[in-house]
């Protein structure tokens, strides 16, 4: 994502922006798995989308916790 941040932003911004460069972090290491020709390198590349999925999830999480109210 190339989006610079502001100076200031809430926390929900913060979130918002954070979602968006996980999911373009993912999509790049499915992309890149896509291109190899090498099994292994294809499912290191695999591992890291699983963990970008993995943070972009806690980020919606703590999204979710600030909409409803929870802390």
């Amino acid at each position: 994502v190339e989006e610079e941040p502001p100076k200031e932003m809430d926390y929900a911004d913060a979130l918002h922006l954070a979602m968006r460069r996980e999911k373009a972090a993912f999509r790049l290491y499915q992309d890149l798995a896509a291109m190899s020709g090498d099994p292994r390198v294809r499912d290191l590349f695999l591992a890291l989308a699983r963990e970008e999925a993995r943070h972009k999830l806690t980020f919606e999480v703590a999204l979710d916790r600030l909409a409803s109210g929870e802390n």
